[in-house]
Parts: C-alpha cells; structure tokens; sequence
C-alpha cells in the first residue's frame, strides 16, 4: 500500500485488508521532515518469496537482514529519525491518528464547502474523498496557473493535476501543522480570487 500521503492520518486496516506491504514516509501526515521513508512488511513475505529488487539500495530483503543484525547497510540521517521520534511523541500527545485524522477532516471539510459556495466544483463525490487531499475542477475563465500564481503570492501552493487531468483540475493538501489562522487566510484568497465565479 502506498501510503506516503495518508499514513498517521487516515486508518490503516492491516489484518483485514490483508496487506503485505506499507510504504510511506517521515513527513507528510506524520509532520516529520523530509528524508526518511520506511516499509512496513509482513514477516512471513521475507520467508515465503525471494527478492526481487533490482538494487542493492531498495532491497528490502538486505534491510529485513541487517536489521535483524542490529545494522544499518547505509549511513542513516541520524537527526531526521531523531526529528520523526519527536513528531511521533508530538502526535500521541494530542490524541494519535484518530485526533489527527478529526483535524484533517475538518481542514478537508471547511475547504471543500468554501469553495463549493464559490461555485467551485469538487472532482469527486464529496464522501470519496481522504481527510489529507481535495481535488477540484478549473472553473471556467481559470487556468492552474492563474489560480497557483495568485495563491502563491499570498504563501499558499496547490498542486495541478497529474496525467489527463493536468489542465482540468487542482488539488489542495491540508496536511501538516496548519493553523486556524493559516487555514482562514487561505480561504480569504479563495474568496477574493473566486467570488465571480459562482
């Protein structure tokens, strides 16, 4: 499972959905910084199947080896674990992943309904979305840049779309330490940029 986007916010379902593998990464939803990713891997998959990695360096098998060793086959970045230990700490104190996903779904949430009352339509059903990432269609007069560059003025970045979707839609991530006040200006650029398009 890919879960560099999601893992610390959204619920993981290991058992049930019966997963072998979980990627993701120190930042992101688990606030860390960047530099440091780990997999998460069924024990019995190392037992049962050969590696298949085609380097040295993304070998999980060699890892799953030398960590049963007490060693680590690359120089780590010894302050960028020691910054995800105190992120982790830093979550557990308010509440864990289920706090946190409360606090994402709420971001997620007033974002969504400020720009739906612009006139801004979301991509998807609004009940098929994650807590950490809202996708929206380019209203009509706007491009990604246009819409990008006027946010970006203010300290705000969006993402565009990827594959097909390039010039149809832009993405917000609400992830991260982001405070009321962060979140009320963000939606203030919105209404400015936004408030003839409904």
């Amino acid at each position: 499972l890919d879960s560099v986007s999601s893992f610390g916010a959204e619920a993981i379902e290991f058992a049930p959905w019966n997963l072998e593998a979980c990627a993701a990464t120190a930042n992101k939803c688990l606030h860390g910084v960047p530099g440091l990713s780990f997999v998460l891997v069924k024990g019995s998959i190392f037992e049962t199947r050969p590696s298949g990695a085609g380097t040295v360096y993304l070998d999980l098998y060699r890892y799953q080896q030398d960590q049963a060793r007490g060693y680590s086959p690359f120089t780590q970045a010894v302050q960028v674990a020691y910054g995800l230990q105190e992120a982790l700490k830093e979550m557990e104190d308010m509440g864990g992943q289920t706090a946190r996903h409360s606090s994402y779904t709420q971001r997620a949430q007033q974002i969504l309904q400020t720009l739906q009352n612009l006139g801004v339509k979301p991509l998807l059903d609004v009940e098929d979305y994650s807590c950490v990432l809202t996708s929206f269609k380019l209203p009509p007069g706007y491009s990604y840049a246009q819409i990008h560059d006027t946010l970006k003025e203010s300290g705000f970045v969006i993402y565009a779309g990827q594959g097909g979707l390039k010039n149809q839609i832009f993405r917000i991530a609400n992830m991260g330490d982001i405070q009321p006040s962060d979140l009320d200006r963000l939606l203030d650029c919105f209404h400015a940029l936004f408030k003839h398009s409904g």
